[in-house]
C-alpha cells in the first residue's frame, strides 16, 4: 500500500465503502458496526486524530447556516459520498446521572446531548467548547448521516470512547446533513 505522510498539517481522509445495509440502531449493533469500520481502516496513519481523519471542515466541505425553523444547520459545499467521516462529536463528557441533574437544574438545555456508550453523555451545549457537529439536525425520513460509538481500548471506561458522525447516503452540494437521533 502507498505510504502516507505523518505530517499533522497534511490532510488525510480515510473512507471505507458503506455496509450493504444500515445497522440496526441497537447499541450492540452500533458498537459492532463501529468496531468493524475501525478494524478495516489503515491504523498506520499518525499522529492521533488521523487514524480516521479529522473529518469535514467548515469552508472546505460544509457550511453552517440558517436552517429555517430548526435554527442552524450543516450543509454540504461539495458532494459527500457514503462512508465519509463527518467528524468527532465533542463537548463535556458527563455521567448520565450528572447530565440529568444539570438538565433538571436548568444548567443545560439538553438540545446538544448525545450518548457516549450506555452510561455517559457528551453535552455540547457550550458552543465555545464543542464541535460544529452540534448543528447537524434531526430527520428520521431524510437522514443521510449517522452517529457511531467508538469504544475505548481495553481497560478504559466508556467515557474514554468517542462518538463520530459518518455520511450514510450520498449528499449533494447544498443539501443539509441530517441524522436520525432515535428515541
Amino acid at each position: 500500500s502507498p505510504s502516507r505522510s505523518c505530517d499533522p498539517r497534511t490532510p488525510t481522509r480515510a473512507t471505507v465503502p458503506p455496509p450493504s445495509a444500515p445497522p440496526s440502531q441497537s447499541l450492540a449493533n452500533v458498537v459492532k458496526y463501529a468496531l468493524r469500520r475501525l478494524s478495516s481502516l489503515d491504523t498506520t496513519v499518525y499522529p492521533i486524530g488521523r487514524v480516521l481523519g479529522d473529518g469535514l471542515a467548515i469552508g472546505r466541505d460544509i457550511a453552517v447556516r440558517a436552517a429555517g425553523s430548526k435554527g442552524q444547520g450543516v450543509f454540504a459545499t461539495r458532494v459527500l459520498p457514503p462512508g465519509t467521516l463527518i467528524g468527532w462529536y465533542t463537548g463535556e463528557v458527563l455521567s448520565n446521572a450528572e447530565y440529568l441533574r444539570r438538565r433538571e437544574a436548568g444548567l443545560t438545555t439538553g438540545d446538544y446531548a448525545i450518548a457516549l456508550g450506555a452510561s455517559w453523555t457528551i453535552d455540547a451545549d457550550d458552543a465555545e467548547t464543542s464541535s460544529w457537529l452540534r448543528y447537524i439536525n434531526h430527520s428520521s425520513r431524510r437522514a443521510n448521516a449517522a452517529s457511531f460509538y467508538a469504544p475505548p481500548r481495553r481497560g478504559l471506561e466508556a467515557r474514554h470512547g468517542a462518538t463520530f458522525f459518518e455520511v450514510t447516503k450520498r449528499v449533494a452540494v447544498g443539501e443539509e446533513l441530517l441524522v436520525d437521533y432515535g428515541q
